[in-house]
């Protein structure tokens, strides 16, 4: 997305059952600091105890390097990271066969995500990123039913279900925050 005339690069980590998405953040760059950032909102700090789920991603290096560092605070074999590694449009090798579905679900999001926030046609702050992004995200999670899900939304909240019209929604979620 464009912030001040600027490329801002937006992060998701999407849970492959649910489509809930798990973790997300937004940074000025590519690199392997908010690549890292978004483990740690993704899977909180490095564990032990946590067996942790496969990662799927395209071929930024970012990613190498931050799970590398993620999984370099972690003891146990078994609860490292794992990282798939999906490129391009063409499944030129085993692991991009295997995972390319993953990579598609991703996709999708970002297709979704950039349908609401290409009529911006920009942000003046960085702030107003954050804060449309966050409210994508809790529209996404709870609000917006999902095909793939038989129409059901990724996280379901009992507040919501009586309520069939969006903005009786919203005030019902602002709702669950402010409780």
């Amino acid at each position: 997305i464009i912030v001040d005339n600027k490329w801002t690069y937006t992060w998701f980590v999407i849970d492959s059952k649910t489509r809930a998405i798990c973790g997300y953040n937004l940074s000025d760059h590519r690199g392997m600091q908010p690549a890292l950032a978004l483990l740690y909102d993704t899977f909180g700090a490095p564990n032990d105890k946590i067996k942790h789920p496969d990662l799927v991603t395209d071929g930024n290096p970012s990613y190498d390097a931050a799970v590398m560092a993620y999984n370099d605070l972690i003891n146990n074999n078994d609860s490292k990271l794992t990282k798939r590694t999906v490129i391009g449009l063409k499944n030129l090798d085993d692991q991009s066969k295997e995972y390319r579905s993953f990579k598609q679900i991703v996709e999708r999001l970002n297709r979704t995500y950039k349908y609401h926030t290409r009529p911006r046609a920009g942000f003046k702050t960085f702030d107003g990123a954050v804060s449309l992004t966050t409210l994508f995200v809790a529209f996404y999670n709870f609000m917006r039913p999902h095909s793939t899900l038989k129409n059901a939304t990724p996280v379901s909240l009992d507040a919501l279900r009586e309520h069939s019209l969006m903005p009786d929604k919203w005030v019902a979620l602002i709702e669950q925050v402010a409780a």
